[in-house]
């Protein structure tokens, strides 16, 4: 920070007058700064949660099925491992990745992933509820013209209920669907 106040500025006016300037034009400017650095802080916030939004949608879009892998232990435990091009962990190379928000290198830490596991990522539920891909319903609808009674999460696995009680009346695109797995691949 460039000094304003020269040698000669202390000896015209003296110590006590510089000194008690300072302080006058620290007080008159403190609180302008200190809203400024609170409204830096949540611009920060905010651009922070849009990065992670247009990441996970960049994930959603390239690898439908991430937040399952990420909750899979064998990926967890794939992160642990050292990466062989530079002998980092690939943990550590990942959470720089993400926080830099470069939504390229993530996907390709799940394609490797992927690649090295099989293509199948397992999930940590065991409901007994059949689980149906957003696909297999889509091939359903087109199939039958209705859309088959199920529960939809927010990026999740989609389940049929098992009771009546959710189904409709008059009509039904019942057998459409095949039996399911509970697990996800």
């Amino acid at each position: 920070m460039p000094n304003y106040l020269t040698q000669e500025d202390l000896q015209n006016y003296g110590t006590d007058l510089v000194d008690f300037s300072l302080r006058a034009a620290h007080q008159a400017t403190a609180p302008q700064l200190e809203y400024l650095r609170q409204q830096n802080e949540q611009l920060q916030r905010q651009l922070g949660q849009e990065a992670k939004a247009r990441l996970d949608m960049r994930l959603d879009a390239a690898i439908p099925d991430w937040r399952v892998i990420n909750a899979d232990p064998r990926w967890l435990q794939w992160l642990q491992g050292i990466d062989s091009f530079n002998g980092i962990s690939r943990q550590r190379l990942l959470d720089t990745a993400t926080a830099r928000g470069d939504a390229s290198r993530v996907i390709r830490f799940f394609r490797d992933f992927l690649q090295q596991a099989g293509g199948q990522a397992r999930s940590r539920t065991t409901s007994s509820k059949p689980i149906y891909s957003r696909a297999q319903l889509a091939r359903c609808t087109a199939r039958t013209g209705r859309v088959p009674i199920a529960v939809v999460k927010p990026n999740g696995p989609v389940r049929r209920p098992t009771s009546t009680r959710h189904r409709r009346k008059g009509g039904s695109s019942a057998g459409c669907l095949p039996p399911a797995q509970n697990e996800l691949s």
